[in-house]
């Protein structure tokens, strides 16, 4: 888009023939110099007005630049705002543009999934037609919405074929770094004598020790934990009536 500005434009042709007039001058003053017909004086004299001139240019030609309006990014005109020939204040929208390769999906965490979430990490997002998609974590905010207290995470989603379009609703997918776990029986969770929550288990000498966990999420199957050591056997039945290093005898559950 250009703007009209005729004086603007004029400033920059005018200081464009300055500037080659004072340059014509400098070469002039500089064979004089070498021929002893005149000062160092005037050759600094020369010089000095031919930068000043390159100086006028550069801020006329700034000026003249400002009347080209160029969007920052590869995009579609989506809408116009104005009819042809009609006058705009300024700062007044006069088209939309947009970039939709790659689409930005916006969704927001909590503070709890903050710190699984980072940027560069695979997101699946869902769109409302069912077509799965993977997109990349291109932001994740360090400040929380003011409304709902959760953090906005932006998701760069490829489009080479503008087949999404703007302001679609879609289900993201966020994945965290694999955490090893297990599931049990909400039953078997018990507490140390030191209040820690944690689980019963038997290693490879049949002794009974605690186990510390840590309940990351709470399922229709049971409790997921993590800290459960490997090579162990959690004992399922029993467990509050045995204490650390006591000697089991390990029998499997009915029906396993």
């Amino acid at each position: 888009m250009v703007l009209e500005g005729p004086e603007t434009v004029a400033q920059e042709k005018i200081a464009e023939i300055a500037l080659t007039q004072k340059e014509r001058d400098l070469e002039v003053a500089e064979r004089l110099f070498q021929g002893g017909s005149t000062s160092e004086s005037n050759l600094t004299n020369a010089r000095s007005a031919r930068d000043a001139a390159a100086a006028e240019l550069a801020r006329a030609q700034a000026a003249a630049d400002r009347l080209q309006l160029k969007a920052p990014f590869a995009g579609i005109v989506d809408s116009v705002s104005v009819e042809l020939g009609e006058w705009v204040q300024t700062g007044m929208p006069v088209a939309t543009i947009l970039s939709l390769d790659p689409i930005l999906v916006k969704a927001e965490v909590s503070e709890v999934d903050l710190s699984s979430v980072a940027v560069g990490s695979t997101a699946k997002v869902k769109l409302v037609n069912g077509t799965e998609m993977q997109g990349t974590v291109r932001l994740v905010a360090r400040e929380a919405s003011a409304q709902t207290r959760t953090f906005p995470v932006e998701i760069a989603l490829p489009n080479p074929d503008l087949s999404l379009s703007s302001g679609m609703t879609a289900e993201v997918s966020l994945f965290a770094q694999p955490t090893r776990a297990v599931v049990v029986p909400r039953s078997v969770i018990t507490l140390s004598d030191d209040g820690l929550l944690g689980l019963r288990v038997v290693g490879a000498d049949n002794l009974a020790q605690f186990a510390a966990v840590q309940i990351i999420d709470d399922t229709a199957d049971g409790l997921v934990v993590t800290g459960v050591p490997e090579g162990v056997r959690i004992i399922t039945a029993g467990q509050d009536l045995v204490r650390n290093g006591e000697q089991v005898e390990v029998a499997p559950e009915v029906g396993q």
